[in-house]
């Protein structure tokens, strides 16, 4: 172990007459940094659901896991396509939508993996049915601001309109 990355011993190693790196003036350069793996993908959609007094949807995340115990932003599964995710949206939540309004999208990495978030804004278009409780939240935007929300969640809720998709 006198080859080390930091601060190569090369006065104490058995192999410096044979060393490129020690012959060169390139010890610095070896050992090389081990390749990093690389991180898997996922992709999710973001609803951001807004009823009729401009209140948003936030959804409590489970205490363990990604963002736990904070407020995020309801999910639907990627695979649905932008036409679909109106009926999702009442699958899921029981309300009727209305079409989507799709923004920009972009990644955000975890330690373990990159999630690419496509945003969706929707128009709840009959009374929302969800009252509030442990796992869902009707807020205002100024609201949610004040709560535990992970990063990503507050750039959206922030964030001026971006372009339009659609």
């Amino acid at each position: 172990m006198v080859c080390t990355r930091s601060r190569p011993a090369c006065d104490n190693c058995p192999l410096q007459n044979g060393c490129d790196a020690y012959a060169n003036n390139e010890t610095s350069l070896y050992p090389g940094s081990k390749p990093k793996k690389a991180k898997p993908e996922k992709t999710t959609w973001m609803v951001i659901l807004e009823d009729h007094q401009g209140r948003i949807l936030l959804e409590r995340r489970p205490p363990s896991g990604i963002w736990g115990g904070l407020w995020s932003l309801p999910e639907l599964d990627p695979a649905y396509g932008p036409e679909e995710l109106s009926d999702a949206c009442e699958q899921a939540f029981g309300f009727h939508c209305g079409e989507p309004e799709l923004t920009s999208g972009f990644r955000h990495t975890f330690s373990h993996y990159h999630l690419h978030i496509q945003p969706a804004r929707l128009t709840v278009q009959s009374p929302a049915h969800i009252n509030d409780r442990d796992s869902y939240k009707w807020v205002h935007r100024d609201q949610a601001l004040t709560l535990g929300l992970p990063a990503p969640i507050r750039t959206l809720l922030t964030a001026p309109e971006q372009t339009l998709l659609l």
